[in-house]
């Protein structure tokens, strides 16, 4: 996840919000290495007059752990009245939670951890022994 993408998703804690009803909900099981549970959605929305659909619970999505995605779609059954927020440039690009996803969080910890780590082990393998390398 870059840098950009961590801006944009940040850019949604000041979206506006409009009142919406969950279509539909599902938990997708993909099975790529591994098994991945991904929350699918979909939601209608009014803005100036204007229906939108939404499929977005969060502006970054991955797939979670089947216990995460079944209590997220529990959340969003079918009928059920939302808050959706929306992009006032662009009201078709919606979420249904601003911010970053907590599993998006737990990701770049892990890939900030080992950045951090390979930057430390570079550092002692390349330069710790700069001294015991030059001939006197």
């Amino acid at each position: 996840m870059s840098a950009k993408t961590i801006l944009e998703i940040q850019k949604t804690n000041y979206w506006p919000s409009v009142s919406g009803t969950i279509i539909s909900s599902l938990v997708r099981v993909e099975k790529r290495r591994g098994v991945s549970y991904w929350p699918e959605v979909k939601y209608r929305y009014q803005h100036d007059g204007q229906l939108f659909i939404g499929s977005k619970i969060w502006m970054y999505e991955g797939g979670e752990t089947e216990p995460t995605a079944r209590e997220l779609i529990n959340e969003y059954l079918p009928g059920k009245p939302v808050r959706v927020y929306f992009d006032p440039e662009n009201p078709a690009s919606s979420v249904l939670r601003i911010g970053l996803n907590p599993g998006a969080i737990a990701w770049l910890a892990v890939a900030l951890f080992g950045t951090v780590f390979g930057a430390v082990m570079l550092y002692f393998t390349f330069f710790s022994n700069q001294d015991r390398r030059r001939p006197e």
